[in-house]
């Protein structure tokens, strides 16, 4: 049984996991909830228990005590239960949160090539990206369809698409799609304002030919908080390993 996983470790497996269990499915970046859907069910077949805020409070010895609804999947079973709040974000919300077996909190954006997402501006993933260079404990997870990815990531080819403000920016910090292997993790090393975060990426290509781009961050220093389970073991066999192509930076 795993006694120990980092929040790196988790990420490979979900950007891994996600594009498995995505292959099928043309519109996971037209809409942000959807995606978020996606990405928690993939967090529950790997073994993973899930933090869902909720607005109601208990009394407790005179105190407000703020609760939560945990979600986790035993013996093929939705297995919801509400109890005390054990992860608050600092910056009052996060997307998905996860408790077990490790903490780790997931900020979600998607860019798709078509719809009024696709007219989206760019440095809107800028606030995501900051939080994570500055707080331990926080990830980012990004879908992009491919046309769209290239347009800010520095390899643009086409007229559809303005570049934002921080594109320079952008482009430097998103490893291109070129350098990457079809279906095959990919990894990187990158700085934003002077802080070291690892990238986890995958180019996902469909039969259909419909592609699209994974990219999640973390900063390279985060200590994992871990809550021993025996998800672990599961999840250690949920995945065969996937071989990973490194880029340093």
């Amino acid at each position: 049984m795993l006694e120990y996983m980092t929040a790196l470790e988790l990420l490979r497996m979900l950007v891994e996991w996600l594009s498995r269990r995505t292959a099928k499915d043309p519109l996971l970046c037209l809409a942000e909830g959807h995606f978020k859907v996606e990405v928690a069910n993939a967090l529950l077949d790997l073994g993973c228990q899930l933090q869902e805020g909720t607005y109601r409070d208990l009394l407790r010895h005179g105190q407000k005590i703020k609760q939560a609804d945990y979600v986790k999947i035993v013996d093929g079973q939705v297995i919801w239960q509400r109890a005390d709040r054990r992860v608050v974000s600092a910056e009052g919300s996060t997307d998905i949160t996860v408790v077990l077996p490790i903490e780790l909190q997931l900020e979600l954006k998607t860019r798709p090539d078509h719809g009024t997402k696709s007219q989206a501006m760019f440095n809107e993933l800028i606030p995501d990206i900051e939080r994570v260079s500055e707080t331990p404990h926080v990830a980012f997870l990004f879908g992009f369809d491919q046309k769209i990815y290239r347009s800010f990531s520095g390899a643009k080819t086409h007229g559809r698409g303005g570049k934002s403000n921080h594109s320079e920016d952008l482009a430097n910090f998103f490893p291109k799609s070129d350098g990457m292997s079809e279906n095959i993790l990919f990894e990187a090393s990158r700085y934003w304002k002077g802080k070291a975060l690892n990238l986890v990426c995958m180019k996902q290509v469909q039969q259909s030919g419909i592609s699209r781009v994974f990219v999640s961050g973390i900063r390279v220093d985060t200590m994992s908080i871990q809550n021993p389970t025996e998800g672990l073991s599961y999840m250690a066999q949920k995945l065969i390993a996937v071989p990973s192509t490194r880029f340093e930076f």
